[in-house]
């Protein structure tokens, strides 16, 4: 586990380098932000040389996904975002919410160079809380002994296995519970 500093909430305002070094001087080795473009990165690798750190989360660039006619730009900033984080020293990239072809959406992770992608049909609903069901099916598979992409796999379908499962007149988040026979299958 890494502890980091997330850039933008507590050092907001502040230069890349004078951010990196007070989380540095607070003892911390990595650190995470959220949009940025080319200035921003080239200051964010200089000063992470400088003070021996690494980033452990960013986003990528962002991209009206309700847009259409975004789509060429939306996947051309997927590919600058890996390219940036192989710059800064990423060696496992993990993204959600990628959509490389109109009505799907999916997965790409950068596990020991290798690129891999995973998309499944994008559903017509969205529910709350589904990062949250995301992210612990993700860390429960990974702490299970499964590779990043298998984790980030069974993430994926786990997540849509438990939005397809609630009902249409729950107002709010998934009923996951449901779902939880298929993840456990998933593990085995």
């Amino acid at each position: 586990m890494f502890y980091s500093a997330c850039i933008p909430a507590l050092f907001g305002g502040k230069t890349a380098r004078e951010a990196l070094s007070a989380a540095h001087n607070a003892g911390l080795k990595h650190y995470e932000f959220w949009g940025w473009n080319e200035e921003q990165i080239a200051s964010y690798a200089e000063a992470q040389e400088e003070f021996g750190m690494t980033p452990v989360a960013m986003c990528t660039t962002f991209h009206e996904l309700t847009d259409p006619n975004g789509r060429d730009a939306y996947v051309e900033g997927i590919k600058k975002t890996i390219t940036v984080c192989k710059k800064l020293g990423c060696k496992n990239i993990i993204l959600t919410g990628v959509s490389y072809h109109p009505g799907k959406t999916g997965i790409v992770v950068v596990e020991n160079g290798a690129e891999r992608y995973y998309e499944h049909d994008l559903l017509p609903n969205s529910c709350h809380g589904t990062g949250d069901i995301y992210a612990s099916a993700f860390v429960g598979a990974f702490v299970f002994g499964k590779s990043l992409f298998e984790s980030a796999k069974i993430a994926a379908d786990f997540t849509v296995a438990c939005i397809e499962k609630t009902d249409s007149d729950h107002w709010y988040g998934v009923q996951f519970e449901r779902s939880l026979p298929t993840l456990i299958d998933m593990l085995k």
